[in-house]
């Protein structure tokens, strides 16, 4: 959820806090891991909702209006891409 929040641009406030406090209070979070020097990386790369601080985990949380939000700035920022 954190890196939703922090990496779409478009997103409201209120969507923004909501994910931010749903990621306070998540059960098995990511584990955090090396600095990357010796290959590690913070955060695992794949992961499909196994950690309570995924996206898809936290998806079912979000009220609509979020939702609605994270999905319109997804789209607003591919169209975006593709010009």
């Amino acid at each position: 959820m954190d890196e939703v929040a922090e990496t779409i641009p478009g997103l409201t406030l209120e969507t923004f806090t909501e994910l931010w406090d749903l990621l306070s209070v998540a059960e098995n979070p990511k584990p955090l891991g090396g600095d990357g020097s010796d290959g590690t990386i913070e955060e695992p790369i794949i992961s499909s909702g196994e950690y309570g601080s995924d996206i898809v985990a936290g998806w079912p949380k979000l009220s609509r209006k979020s939702q609605e939000n994270i999905i319109g700035s997804v789209k607003l920022t591919q169209n975006n891409e593709v010009k």
